[in-house]
């Protein structure tokens, strides 16, 4: 099998490091825990090395050579005598080839020796790898184990001045990410990512192990195109046998202590001490097996197994018995010492684990815990045993939610219908009806009853007395309105709710005014209410639903009220948070919105992952039409760059799914249709398609959505038609106002004035609308003739669309140049020009030539559009680094 260059995910800076400590002559020493990746970084460098002619000879510890002296050398030493003079190893490493004497020069490069694994070498070996590390003709490179004893030579070698240390750590979870998705050659699911970091400690060979596993075992499998966990993940037998065998030495009193650690998942030191002697912990410490530590500064001292995943595999080892008799000495311990010592949420699942009942109060403590944690599968599970034990609001509140995260409409509905036959209070009675309502609303829509969510929020309105929860109920029905596209009636509907006194009503109004204040193109006003409303919200302790919505709202009202850089910020933000939670609908939201942010910052590649990722959440929470949000927008990604088939695909699946309740995005879904046939040669249908899309916009209220059409006509070169929309646009929101300036000025072939629009784009952070206009504002310079304004529209142009994601189909369909830009030694010699250097001073500084300094000017002169140092001088944004400039 041939040897193939290893890939090292997440260790630029290590290799970087060992790349400058062998090009300075240090030795190198790799150290970290078993299975971090010493040798996969050790085996990229040492490819690297390889590849520029260096020899490789590579040996290491073990410990059947452990008793032998210079056992580690024996492969390279032959059947020769064993020396203790480092001279011998040496000369045998030089003698890569095994040359016989005068059969030629030796390798030009300077051989390497790698030496894995020193914490095994025996002691003469260690002694020889010493004195090799200060023979000039060699490159020495060494791993060693960090949780290995280091003995005194050996921690001598790793402290030399001329060593390079290079410790390495976890990998963290954007690398995790990548290692997944490269073993499973696919897309993995945020959730499972962050799942797979926090067990394995980002540590790539559990990784792998874990990955393995749990493919195999069949709770790692792939749906709607996404990797991900459908249940508790699995490690595979060599990765639990490596992980016990660090605690097979131990005796059964230590035993016990590290399984009712590992069972209790980390405790504080006072819990602990009442059940294993201190002695005992001090012990088990020593040998690395448990960490000691307080979680912050100021903090009482935790104790936990060393390794989560050792946690992990320790519990699913641990008998049946031992857990129950474990679990119930946990419990009394817990109640033993001071209330919150340790949460509620323990104890009671210990006390499951015991065989007891928690008693009701317990129960719904717990369940409070692990919704506050993003549980919601155990947080709806502990909450309904609540409600069995003892009905209250606040259980029955819990697992609806907690049914509806998890995507069982039906189920959260049957719970909030039955909180109606025991609560009397009419706000909590409102709020089971608001809960049927949305789950009605988001499920099946028409239940057996045949009511729809609005038939329930009306219906609730007169069966409960008068007071503010029907206000609550009606400001509802107007949420339900936006979502439906009736943008209109909501925004004329929730002006008598928005400051409406009680917080709760305020909260529901407020996002239906913030929402459709945003579509009617008021988008600085919607974000101004969501930011309030969160600021009620918080200050209030009155029960709302999820207060994380009105961060949604603002986060659209950011990206279409022109503020796309901050909307992305924190969308990401959100995205992140979401996708460690259980539950699934906060990732569908964060998904779905993020890929629409991202759609006008040129961000496709980034825009279709999301939007798939978002698509398989919803349907895999049976919310397939809202799943159309996220289709719509994959679809535009993929138009956008030109993906005909995968465009296609998603308008397919589209169309398997009836457009009702959620149709505020209906006209994005006509008009990726309608791009997808511009890109694919069907203008004319395409601009029609856009019209048609356009209308339905406006008419029923969502102008900032028409907005976004109007402009695709004129990207698509139907000027004349986006011209005639906007006139039907009133004068409104900043992103409006500039796509309507950059129509009138493409009609009006004023390339200053696109290039006035495209510098507003660039402010706005939409770089594809950017990259466009400064493209067609080019073109049009061209045209009359004004070459230096063209080139340096096109340079703008390019540095615009570098920042996009290898979007161009559309100026291409439309006819507008491809922007050229400076490779990277053009920038550097340009800015030196800039600056006042001669071509001599920039010859020296660059260590190349006056005549290649000359003909890079000469290019530049002419890309730039300029005749002279002075007028490049002017031009210096253009050259001064920044990302206006492209580099080939």
């Amino acid at each position: 099998m041939g040897h193939h260059p290893a890939r090292v995910i997440g260790r630029t800076d290590d290799l970087d490091a060992a790349r400058t400590a062998i090009s300075t002559a240090s030795a190198v020493a790799v150290v970290g825990p078993a299975g971090v990746g010493k040798s996969r970084l050790v085996r990229g460098l040492l490819d690297e090395l390889a590849a520029l002619g260096h020899p490789v000879r590579r040996t290491g510890g073990q410990e059947a050579t452990r008793v032998i002296p210079l056992g580690a050398f024996g492969e390279l030493l032959g059947d020769g005598p064993l020396h203790l003079a480092a001279g011998t190893v040496a000369e045998a490493v030089l003698d890569t080839d095994r040359r016989p004497a005068g059969s030629g020069p030796r390798p030009a490069r300077r051989p390497v020796l790698l030496v894995e694994d020193l914490h095994a070498l025996d002691e003469a070996s260690l002694g020889v790898t010493h004195q090799l590390v200060h023979d000039d003709r060699l490159h020495v490179v060494v791993t060693v184990r960090a949780d290995a004893p280091l003995s005194g030579p050996l921690a001598a070698l790793c402290a030399e001045p001329g060593v390079t240390r290079i410790d390495l750590g976890p990998l963290g979870r954007e690398d995790v990410g990548t290692m997944v998705s490269d073993l499973l050659d696919g897309p993995v699911e945020p959730a499972t990512i962050h799942r797979l970091t926090e067990v394995s400690g980002g540590n790539p060979l559990f990784v792998r192990e874990l990955v393995e596993g749990s493919r195999s075992a069949g709770v790692l499998v792939e749906r709607d195109g996404w990797w991900r966990f459908t249940a508790p993940l699995v490690g595979t037998p060599v990765l639990e046998d490596l992980i016990l065998a660090r605690y097979a030495g131990l005796d059964a009193s230590e035993r016990e202590a590290v399984e009712l650690i590992a069972l209790a998942g980390g405790l504080p030191l006072t819990v602990v001490e009442q059940l294993v002697p201190l002695t005992r912990l001090e012990h088990l410490e020593r040998d690395g097996l448990l960490v000691v530590a307080a979680d912050a500064p100021g903090r009482p001292l935790g104790v936990d197994v060393s390794h989560p995943l050792h946690a992990e595999i320790i519990r699913t080892r641990t008998p049946a018995l031992t857990r129950l008799r474990l679990s119930r000495l946990l419990v009394d311990a817990a109640d033993a010492v001071e209330p919150g010592t340790v949460d509620e949420l323990r104890v009671a699942l210990w006390q499951r684990e015991g065989g007891e009942v928690p008693a009701p109060e317990r129960l719904l403590a717990a369940a409070q815990v692990a919704l506050d944690r993003n549980d919601t599968h155990l947080a709806g599970e502990l909450a309904q045993a609540a409600c069995a034990a003892r009905p209250t609001f606040d259980a029955y509140a819990i697992a609806a939610w907690c049914l509806a995260e998890q995507g069982d409409h039906a189920g959260a509905h049957a719970v909030a219908e039955a909180a109606l036959t025991v609560l009397e209070d009419p706000w909590q009675r409102a709020a089971m009806v608001l809960r049927m309502a949305e789950e009605r609303w988001w499920g099946e829509g028409v239940g057996d009853d045949g009511r729809s969510g609005r038939d329930l929020l009306l219906q609730g309105t007169t069966v409960l007395p008068d007071g503010p929860w029907q206000a609550a109920l009606q400001a509802q029905a107007l949420v339900f309105d936006v979502l439906d596209g009736e943008v209109a009636r909501a925004l004329s509907g929730s002006v008598a709710f928005q400051d409406h006194p009680d917080p709760r009503v305020a909260a529901i109004g407020s996002l239906a005014r913030s929402l459709a204040l945003t579509f009617s193109d008021r988008a600085t006003e919607g974000a101004a209410v969501a930011r309030a409303a969160q600021e009620t919200i918080t200050r209030s302790d009155a029960f709302y639903g999820d207060p994380e919505v009105h961060v949604l709202a603002e986060v659209l009202a950011l990206a279409f009220g022109g503020d796309l850089r901050l909307a992305d910020e924190v969308i990401a933000l959100v995205h992140d948070v979401a996708s460690t939670r259980v539950g699934r609908q906060a990732r569908g939201w964060a998904a779905a919105i993020r890929a629409l942010v991202l759609l006008p910052r040129g961000r496709d590649d980034d825009a279709a992952r999301l939007a798939a990722e978002a698509e398989a959440t919803w349907n895999d929470v049976g919310l397939p039409r809202l799943a159309r949000w996220a289709t719509a927008a994959g679809a535009l990604a993929a138009a956008e760059q030109g993906r005909l088939d995968d465009a296609r695909a998603a308008l397919t699946r589209l169309g398997r799914v009836p457009a009702d309740r959620f149709r505020l995005f209906e006209p994005f879904v006509a008009r990726a249709a309608a791009l997808v046939d511009v890109v694919g040669g069907g203008g004319e249908r395409g601009v029609e398609g856009l019209r048609l899309a356009f209308h339905d916009a406006r008419a029923t209220g969502r102008l900032t959505l028409a907005a976004v059409i109007a402009h695709d006509l004129t990207r698509v070169g139907a000027v004349s038609a986006a011209q005639a929309c906007f006139d039907e646009l009133p004068s409104s929101g900043p992103v409006t106002e500039v796509c309507r300036s950059f129509a009138r000025a493409v009609g009006a072939g004023d390339a200053d004035a696109q290039a006035a629009c495209a510098a507003r784009f660039g402010e706005l952070g939409a770089d594809l609308y950017e990259a466009e206009a400064y493209a067609r504002a080019a073109t049009v310079a061209a045209r009359r003739g004004r070459a230096r304004d063209a080139q340096r529209f096109r340079s703008l142009a390019a540095g615009a669309a570098q920042r996009c994601q290898g979007v161009h189909t559309l100026p291409v369909a439309v006819g507008a140049e491809r922007p050229a830009g400076l490779s990277r030694r053009e920038q550097e010699v340009a800015r030196l020009a800039a600056s006042g250097r001669s071509n001599r001073d920039i010859a020296r500084d660059l260590v190349i030539s006056e005549r290649t300094v000359e003909n890079h000017l000469y290019r530049v002169f002419g890309k730039l559009g300029v005749t002279s140092r002075a007028e490049l001088a002017e031009l210096a944004e253009l050259v001064d680094g920044g990302s206006s400039v492209p580099t080939n």
